[in-house]
């Protein structure tokens, strides 16, 4: 029992600092300092986001849902293991 909480746990570890490299790597949704200059974004800046920062995105939903759950399922088993 001790080595899965072990493993989890450092499965855990692993997750946390992929879904932070992940949320890292995204651009920022706020324009700055363009909205000041007046640039607007071109076609292609536009469409950028249906690629990379899409499967950014998705990958930091899967991220998070996959850390919620192994944050349930650690904390009952260690609850469960405390009590035995």
């Amino acid at each position: 029992m001790t080595a899965l909480i072990t493993i989890l746990g450092i499965l855990y570890l692993v997750v946390c600092v992929v879904v932070s490299i992940i949320i890292l790597m995204q651009e920022p949704k706020q324009q700055g300092i363009s909205v000041v200059t007046g640039e607007s974004e071109s076609f292609f800046g536009k469409n950028r986001g249906s690629t990379k920062e899409a499967r950014l995105t998705r990958y930091t939903v899967t991220g998070a849902v996959f850390f919620a759950i192994m944050a349930v399922v650690l904390g009952a088993l260690l609850r469960l293991f405390s009590q035995m």
